[in-house]
């Protein structure tokens, strides 16, 4: 999101001091479509094919400090809102506190931003007030709570497309409705799936939907094709969705073979193979490598923004196998906090950056 007077620091004390309180109502929000049917989504503001250039949400100052430095560094998480305890609030310290030491320039979200299923009432609470001393834009792709619903509910989505995908910036409808503001605006992203051009990295967002294991139907799966084609070679091509392709998480959290099989399409038809796919809704963080058309690509789940803290089978600090021609590199339930990038025209440098570590997690490059 656009955020206005970088200068100002907000001081509501009593807004999150009580979160659980403040979030109990007389809503039923007993799941309707929680995880299993296809949700339609509102019309795009936007015209396709749906991109957004970093200067659109920079200022021309920043613009030419990224393009002198060569460099342009941003964040990366998923599965963020959180209305039950105090991890949220550990990583929103942790991005607040990078921000000032390393110079990232946006947070890019891989959804689930609200849980449970996306409302925009929930917002102030679970949103703008946790990331008040975050001074940087916040963009990215919904998570399946983002897009589920509720008895009694908004039509799905209504919540992100209307923080994230509105017509012009301003203060957040759900904000002006309690007399409050943080000082972010509203972002204006083009669509719920789009891309993101930057100097050096070209970043594909999907919506990869309600259902367990994440559905993209047409039209987003030839845009999916389109984008993958046309992305600039002289660029890293970093590619986000929600459900992960590869997981060592069980159940509804394990590894989507519908999201592999869309990308091998995608490969297939574009020519074209990611540097990087990076997703959520797995509460942890892990990391793979496989090979897509005889090329190595990377994955990354890091779905661990704050809400929760899946389990794993075991922890992986090494190369291991797990079949398919697929090595998971490392994976730990042990930690929350944010992924930071380092894109250049050579390479992606990448760091996970876990609350009470510090030093960098794992570190890895591609």
């Amino acid at each position: 999101m656009a955020v206005r007077g970088n200068s100002r620091r907000f001081g509501h004390a009593d807004f999150g001091s009580s979160r659980l309180e403040a979030l109990t109502t007389t809503v039923d929000h007993t799941p309707y479509h929680a995880d299993s049917h296809y949700e339609d989504f509102p019309s795009p503001p936007g015209d396709d094919p749906y991109h957004m250039d970093l200067a659109d949400i920079l200022h021309e100052t920043e613009m030419a400090a990224i393009v002198k430095s060569k460099k342009l560094v941003f964040h990366v998480a998923g599965d963020t809102g959180n209305d039950k305890n105090d991890l949220q609030l550990n990583v929103a310290d942790l991005l607040a506190r990078d921000a000032e030491a390393s110079n990232p320039k946006f947070f890019y979200h891989l959804g689930d931003v609200i849980y449970d299923y996306g409302e925009d009432r929930e917002y102030p609470d679970q949103f703008y007030e946790i990331y008040k001393d975050y001074k940087l834009p916040i963009v990215g792709i919904p998570g399946n709570h983002d897009g589920a619903e509720f008895d009694g509910g908004p039509s799905s989505l209504i919540g992100f497309m209307t923080n994230f995908c509105d017509r012009k910036p301003q203060v957040p409808p759900s904000l002006r409705a309690i007399g409050m503001d943080f000082g972010r605006d509203t972002m204006t992203q083009p669509n719920c799936y789009w891309t993101l051009n930057t100097p050096f990295a070209t970043i594909i967002g999907l919506y990869t939907n309600v259902p367990s294991g994440g559905v993209v139907k047409e039209p987003q799966a030839s845009w999916f094709n389109k984008e993958m084609k046309n992305a600039p070679k002289n660029k890293k091509l970093i590619v986000a969705m929600h459900h992960p392709a590869y997981s060592l998480a069980k159940g509804s959290h394990k590894g989507s073979t519908a999201m592999e099989t869309l990308l091998t399409n995608a490969c297939d038809f574009s020519k074209r193979v990611p540097d990087l796919v990076l997703a959520g809704h797995v509460h942890n963080y892990q990391r793979f490598t496989t090979q897509i058309k005889g090329q190595a690509c990377t994955f990354v789940v890091a779905g661990c923004g704050g809400h929760a803290q899946d389990s794993l089978p075991k922890e992986i600090t090494k190369n291991t196998p797990v079949g398919k021609g697929v090595i998971v590199n490392y994976a730990t339930k042990k930690y929350v906090g944010v992924l930071r990038i380092t894109a250049t025209r050579e390479q992606l440098d990448c760091e996970f950056l876990a609350v009470g570590e510090e030093d960098a997690v794992d570190t890895f490059s591609v």
